[in-house]
């Protein structure tokens, strides 16, 4: 037994592939920061992780998915908060986490992001071993991807916006060689996956994907041809791909049904004015310093966003891909080209952008200054074939193009210098000559080590080193450019505000599982001992750039009795009575201020009038003196993010209305002692129900038909595919051997 393992152990050993293996301890390492106790995210990075706690929370206790958000905005559907976050890893780490007990919330949370992160690492391994035969190429574009990567202020700009981008052009990659409509469709199915937490970016993706496959479809016409007979597998591959689509396109649109943005017209499409305008613009000359001399560090374009962006790839990388622009004619580099170009002329927001605008579904995608995150991945894969057509070079020529590149880089490093931020300001000077120091280094080392090679090779003529020049300058190459990543990110980390002691004593003890909580009354200031936790964090974290989203109330189960930020969308009735005048006609502000219970027991002289509304906006102010509170009891029974339980004793002979101060939803349904009764408009946007007197048991459940069902159906397919991708990361330590 023994030997059978110890064999199947070197077996495994003799085929691990080392290459991934460094990969992956290097992505361990850039994470090493983000498990130190001392972490606490901030900006929509928090927001994000509040998201998720809501959703862990009620999984564990309930082993339910949240469908309706109860702390925010007088609550309101969860299904944008679902699709805006939950990625396959999320899925996928969040079951786990239930099945093992796993009461650190946090430490899920960043497990998802670390397997994201492998995710993506494992796509850019494969589509650069389907594209570059030298391994220096492969770590190359690897390392390069990797070396801006930061998710401590924003983790849809800086990661998620670009982390299955790889997998689904190496698909499209795997179409054009092997000319298998099945791979073309698979690309859709990743296209799906990568949708999963990050859909407001899928029409950007969609014109970037546009770009890449017209460039590629004007070199090789023919490809058109494959797609008849359709074969078996290449069909079945097609329907999979019109399914999930079909799902989460539904899902999506139902989930806004009935709701309304905060910061967005109705209908969600933006106008030409604020697409250009609302996420800033970049110029050609920060363009070129962001890219490639990684200077100023987090993007801060001419517009009051926070960090949203790192977009350093290396300065080998930037040399690489500068060789590839002059020397390289490949067909895929070219396609990546056209998309770099095109992606960088649309942030610039000129003629160009605004023809852009209307393209199909580009009106609803407001941000062009924040792509950069993206632009670098596809500059990373651009110098694999910068660095392969280098090492293929002859001798004679090699030093001639050396050349002819680094003059081309002075002049891209003279019009970065020639405006006002970035490399012209002392400290970028000061970290551009650090890192042309290591290179430097990097290059004499090379250099002597190869000249010792060479004294040796002519000493000894039975010694052959044909390799070892080639060899020894990939090894140093990667050494210098993982020192330059981790000089990156030490820089990263050494600008990021450190919170104080207290606060990540907060975050910490704040950050486990807490069984939900009703609150009866709406608060203006936290009550409880976590939420006072909770809101000193806050407090703490805005010292730093930072903004602010009203999910931190789902993290801290607190029901507060003004308006803040939502991160996501209210339910239409309630936005229209709060921006219209109803409020001070209706008098209902004196129900639900801070004073008032959220549910409460109403004489039946709240009549049933106008459709089913009480407290119509007909009703005057002394109509409204006459309506008091009507004698009974209540007690909450039980309390989840989709059920309330209630024991209710009317005392009122006429029987009484139920008012329960949360919005009204086609979603939710009521029952009466195990009857289904309907449920009434209150306040125009709220919830009400009649009850005779007595004794009664009232279940409040929210179920809203198919897109209820499709929330379970996409999480079960978000399991499924972050169980594909660990295969696939699995299988990257052994589908290769060089």
């Amino acid at each position: 037994m023994i030997a059978a393992l110890l064999k199947i152990g070197n077996t495994l050993a003799r085929r691990i592939d080392y290459a991934f293996l460094f990969l992956c301890v290097y992505v361990l390492l850039i994470n090493i920061t983000y498990f130190l106790p001392s972490f606490v995210p901030r900006h929509d990075s928090m927001a994000g992780f509040e998201i998720f706690y809501y959703f862990y929370n009620e999984y564990f206790y309930h082993g339910e998915i949240a469908q309706w958000v109860f702390y925010e905005f007088f609550g309101f559907p969860a299904g944008p908060y679902q699709i805006v976050l939950f990625t396959p890893g999320s899925y996928l780490l969040s079951f786990l986490g239930k099945m093992m007990g796993v009461q650190d919330v946090f430490l899920v949370f960043k497990l998802s992001m670390l397997f994201d992160q492998l995710v993506f690492l494992s796509g850019l391994y494969f589509v650069s071993r389907s594209l570059f035969k030298y391994c220096p190429s492969i770590l190359l574009v690897c390392i390069s991807a990797f070396c801006s990567f930061e998710w401590t202020y924003q983790l849809w700009w800086n990661f998620r916006l670009y982390y299955l981008f790889p997998w689904v052009f190496y698909f499209i990659v795997l179409f054009f060689q092997r000319r298998r409509p099945l791979f073309l469709w698979t690309a859709g199915i990743f296209g799906i996956f990568w949708m999963y937490g990050s859909w407001y970016f899928v029409f950007l993706w969609i014109f970037l994907l546009f770009i890449l496959c017209s460039a590629l479809l004007m070199q090789d016409r023919s490809i058109v041809k494959v797609f008849w007979p359709l074969r078996l597998p290449d069909a079945a591959a097609m329907a999979v791909f019109f399914v999930f689509a079909g799902i989460f396109s539904f899902f999506i649109k139902n989930s806004f049904n009935g709701l309304i943005s905060l910061s967005r017209p109705e209908g969600m499409a933006n106008s030409l004015a604020t697409f250009l305008s609302y996420g800033g613009t970049a110029s050609l000359h920060s363009a070129i310093s962001w890219l490639f001399y990684g200077w100023p560090a987090r993007i801060t374009p001419d517009f009051s966003t926070i960090y949203d962006n790192t977009a350093y790839v290396s300065l080998a990388a930037a040399f690489f891909f500068v060789w590839a622009v002059i020397f390289v004619r490949n067909k895929y580099f070219l396609a990546l080209l056209a998309g770099i170009v095109t992606l960088i002329v649309l942030s610039t927001g000129g003629i160009f952008a605004q023809l852009i605008y209307y393209f199909p579904g580009m009106k609803y995608f407001r941000h062009i200054s924040l792509i950069y995150s993206l632009i670098k991945i596809l500059v990373a894969i651009g110098s694999g074939f910068g660095l392969s057509h280098f090492l293929q070079c002859p001798s004679p020529l090699r030093f001639n193009k050396v050349l002819t590149v680094a003059m081309v880089c002075f002049v891209l490093l003279a019009v970065s210098l020639s405006g006002e931020q970035g490399l012209s300001t002392a400290d970028g000077k000061r970290i551009f000559l650090l890192r042309y120091s290591i290179y430097s280094s990097a290059f004499f080392l090379w250099l002597l080590f190869y000249s010792v090679a060479r004294i040796i090779s002519r000493a000894n003529p039975h010694v052959r080193l044909t390799m070892l020049p080639k060899s020894l300058f990939g090894l140093f190459l990667i050494v210098a450019v993982s020192t330059d990543a981790f000089l990156f990110q030490r820089m990263l980390h050494d600008s990021t505000p450190l919170a104080s002691e207290r606060a990540i004593h907060a975050f910490q003890e704040a950050a486990g599982v807490h069984k939900p909580e009703f609150m009866m009354r709406r608060v203006l200031f936290p009550s409880t001992e976590r939420q006072k936790l909770i809101f000193f964090l806050e407090e703490e974290i805005k010292r730093f750039p930072t903004a602010k989203y009203d999910s931190i109330l789902n993290f801290a189960q607190m029901d507060r009795c003004d308006v803040g930020r939502s991160f996501g969308a209210v339910v239409k009735d309630v936005r229209v009575l709060l921006d219209s005048k109803a409020e001070s006609q209706l008098g209902w502000s004196s129900i639900r201020d801070c004073q008032a219970p959220k549910i409460q027991l109403l004489k039946k002289n709240f009549s049933r009038e106008d459709g089913g509304e009480i407290l119509s906006q007909g009703r005057s102010a002394a109509e409204q003196k006459r309506l008091v509170d009507a004698q009974g009891d209540i007690r909450v029974e039980r309390f989840s993010a989709n059920k309330l339980f209630l024991d209710v004793n009317v005392k009122e002979r006429e029987g009484a209305w139920l008012v329960y101060l949360d919005s009204y939803h086609q979603g939710w349904h009521a029952y009466l002692d195990g009857v289904n009764v309907p449920i009434n408009k209150a306040c125009a946007a709220f919830k009400a129900i009649f009850i005779p007197e007595g004794v009664h048991k009232i279940h409040f459940i929210f179920f809203n038909g198919l897109t209820s069902i499709l929330s379970y159906v996409i999480a079960f397919i978000g399991v499924l595919a972050g169980a594909v991708f660990f295969l696939l990361i699995f299988v990257a330590f052994f589908r290769f051997r060089d």
